[in-house]
């Protein structure tokens, strides 16, 4: 069965599902990257938010062998728990006031997200573009978040500046940052007696993320945390964006050859960061004369 007729499939399977009150239909959804993902959508004439379940890991199961009802029992089970528990409340999101204290920001490529950021409040940065969401907890999952658009904007009546100032002070709060060695990173702890003082292990790589690891490369931007980079590295430094979720940090050295950083960047997005996870391909390179990063 091909996607498109395995999406129809599931359309129709969960619609018999479910009350008659709950309309089933497919939906395409335009993700970071301008990665486009297929899944279900789910409007209850009851309720003003409309939840989407993605369908590519359900497909991947079935070409795995699993069955077909199985996979239709599993997302109405989902949709289910996403009632029965406690659904975003969507009124509180209509205030600004409700809003502001959750208003955080997140970092994304620029130009694969052109058409994105045409929509949504955003500043740019480097290749990058530094943009904006709501988050908060949501019980069956968690943190969940909402992409702030325009149109919320228009609906609050909020500026873009005072949006990017409510989100500097809240996204260091609620994102706290985790600057760390590679080793550490990797294994849980610090080395022990016998590694790289530098780096703290056999490589002088270190991590910044933040401690959910969801969206932490926007650390970089945290105030102070350039500088806060530069004590750890002992001057300047080179920025391998790995992800959205963090970046390595490199100490400088004359020894280094750029040539081979930036085919170490483009290797780790092209076999080990999904598309919807890549930041750049670029490396970055903090000066203590400008005190500031530089795209190479």
């Amino acid at each position: 069965m091909e996607f498109r007729e395995f999406i129809l499939a599931m359309t129709h399977g969960v619609q018999k599902e479910l009350p008659g009150d709950v309309e089933v239909r497919p939906q395409t959804v335009c993700k970071n990257n301008g990665v486009m993902l297929q899944g279900l959508l789910f409007q209850k004439e009851s309720q003003k938010s409309a939840p989407t379940i993605y369908l590519e890991a359900y497909y991947q199961a079935y070409l795995e062998g699993a069955d077909l009802c199985d996979l239709i029992s599993q997302v109405a089970g989902c949709y289910k728990k996403y009632v029965w528990e406690e659904a975003p409340q969507v009124e509180h999101f209509l205030q600004y006031e409700t809003v502001k204290k959750t208003v955080v920001y997140k970092l994304v490529n620029y130009r694969q997200n052109e058409r994105l950021l045409r929509e949504v409040p955003h500043l740019p940065y480097l290749d990058l573009a530094l943009v904006f969401y709501s988050l908060f907890v949501y019980k069956p999952m968690g943190r969940a978040s909402i992409l702030i658009r325009n149109s919320h904007l228009d609906m609050w009546g909020v500026t873009h500046r005072r949006l990017y100032g409510d989100a500097r002070e809240n996204t260091p709060r609620l994102l706290k940052p985790q600057l760390s060695s590679l080793w550490e990173a990797l294994h849980g702890e610090a080395p022990g007696p016998g590694k790289a003082e530098s780096g703290a292990g056999p490589t002088p790589f270190y991590v910044l993320t933040n401690r959910e690891h969801i969206n932490g490369a926007a650390s970089l931007l945290y105030p102070d945390m350039l500088e806060r980079c530069a004590a750890l590295c002992r001057g300047e430094f080179f920025v391998l964006p790995s992800s959205v979720h963090e970046v390595l940090l490199l100490p400088y050295s004359r020894r280094i050859e750029m040539g081979k950083l930036k085919a170490m960047v483009r290797e780790i997005n092209q076999k080990q960061v999904s598309p919807q996870e890549t930041l750049s391909d670029l490396v970055y390179f903090y000066s203590l004369e400008g005190k500031r990063l530089l795209a190479l």
